[in-house]
């Protein structure tokens, strides 16, 4: 199918309205997690062992795949053009050869589990985009993202041991096994500016003091810089003066170094600085995971999630997983799942550093930050599998191809650029806005 097709039949074929009550919950449960709300000893799930929050997640993740199907069934009767884009078919690629992990995985109902979430959360939002819309999609997780903060803010104060983490010395509020709290903070803080015109202030500062108030006190050093980066980035891209910009950018190019150098050092009292070169034993557990995965199975890994639960654990007792997108799948599911795994991440960034320019639409800068600051989260320790991320991630694999496509065809002899709105979720909008 051609450009021009395509973008013809993301206009016709696609309608967006507004989500049924059914797919919003199940969006919200998706993008929760949903929350296991217990601690839970990483051994169990190696050994299979089955607890009611086991099986309500279970039960929600079979749940969403049915509804997946079913939507993609119905798309067919209709005679609807199903088109994949490469992000989507090299994701599926990546899940195919992270499957085949479970047969040298240790804990194969474990990696078959993850491999479904991740399979799952694929078709879910690809179905939710290609209906609703990016923008509503975008909506949803700002609101899910305030009302996570709000449920940690409310066990820190009901139940502080499951909320709160010992770390470097000091207390944190973590909020796991709510949800991570430097995910759903910095994802709410970049949302809230970026719809800071559609908020009153009524309601805009008090949420910004609350949210400030939980990013801070998460003493979580790369949640601090993606939402500082961002802040600069987007008060950059709003001034109107060249010679603003010029500065601002520059800000922006000596802004990790004056954050690593001077913001860190100043904060001591309360997170120590030394353990940022090793990126919290990230660093060595890496160099330790990748010798293992490439010495002992480098082409189908060990087994997607199960290896890294066990080597982890041996590695460190507080490491559960690899803390690392790439790592994951290299060690879950060798060569053979990190190779499409690369291309898709190399694809996504390559387009979404590319809608920050000026000439963008809003819609589009906010797709393109918003993919850059989840692909720092998901490279730290982010589970692009399932939860926050996860929906966060596949969302924007889904919007992005069609945002880059629309902006690539404008309509001949009009400076209207075609934006489909059931595609993206917004309303057309000038090339030189």
């Amino acid at each position: 199918m051609s450009s021009k097709s395509q973008i013809g039949q993301l206009q016709k074929d696609i309608s967006a309205g507004r989500p049924p009550l059914f797919t919003v919950l199940l969006f919200f449960l998706l993008f929760s997690g949903p929350p296991s709300l217990r601690l839970r000893d990483p051994g169990d799930s190696l050994e299979n062992v089955i607890d009611p929050s086991v099986m309500m997640q279970v039960s929600i993740w079979v749940v969403a795949g049915i509804w997946s199907l079913y939507q993609l069934r119905k798309e067919f009767r209709a005679g609807s053009s199903i088109t994949l884009g490469l992000p989507d078919k090299l994701g599926l690629l990546m899940i195919l050869f992270l499957g085949l992990s479970s047969f040298e995985s240790e804990a194969p109902l474990l990696t078959a589990y993850k491999v479904g979430q991740i399979l799952v959360s694929l078709l879910f939002t690809w179905i939710f985009v290609r209906r609703y819309g990016i923008a509503k999609c975008l909506d949803y997780v700002f609101i899910g993202s305030v009302i996570l903060c709000a449920g940690i803010a409310i066990a820190a104060f009901v139940a502080p041991d499951l909320v709160f983490l010992f770390e470097d010395g000091a207390m944190r509020l973590h909020g796991d096994p709510v949800a991570p709290l430097p995910t759903v903070a910095t994802y709410s803080m970049i949302l809230l500016f970026v719809k800071s015109r559609q908020i009153p202030s009524l309601i805009f500062w008090p949420l910004l003091t609350f949210l400030s108030t939980m990013l801070a006190i998460s003493l979580t050093r790369h949640a601090w810089f993606l939402v500082l980066a961002f802040l600069v980035l987007y008060f950059v891209r709003r001034s109107e003066g060249a010679v603003v910009r010029k500065i601002g950018y520059l800000f922006l190019a000596v802004f990790p170094f004056v954050f690593l150098f001077y913001i860190l050092p100043a904060l001591q009292e309360y997170r120590a600085t030394d353990s940022i070169w090793s990126l919290t034993g990230r660093t060595n557990l890496w160099f330790y995971l990748i010798d293992v995965a490439l010495t002992q199975s480098a082409w189908t890994g060990l087994g997607y999630y199960s290896a890294s639960r066990i080597l982890g654990i041996d590695f460190n007792p507080g490491m559960g997983t690899a803390h690392s997108v790439f790592v994951e799948v290299l060690l879950g599911g060798g060569l053979l799942s990190l190779i499409p795994c690369l291309a898709l991440y190399f694809l996504l960034t390559r387009k979404a550093l590319q809608f920050l320019s000026k000439n963008r639409t809003d819609l589009e800068f906010t797709c393109g930050a918003f993919f850059i600051v989840t692909m720092v989260i998901s490279l730290l320790g982010g589970d692009f599998a399932n939860g926050e991320v996860g929906i966060t991630f596949w969302s924007l694999a889904a919007a992005i191809p069609s945002l880059s496509l629309v902006a690539s065809r404008p309509f001949v002899n009009s400076p209207i650029r075609p934006v489909p709105s059931a595609a993206i979720g917004t309303t057309p909008m000038r090339a030189d806005q």
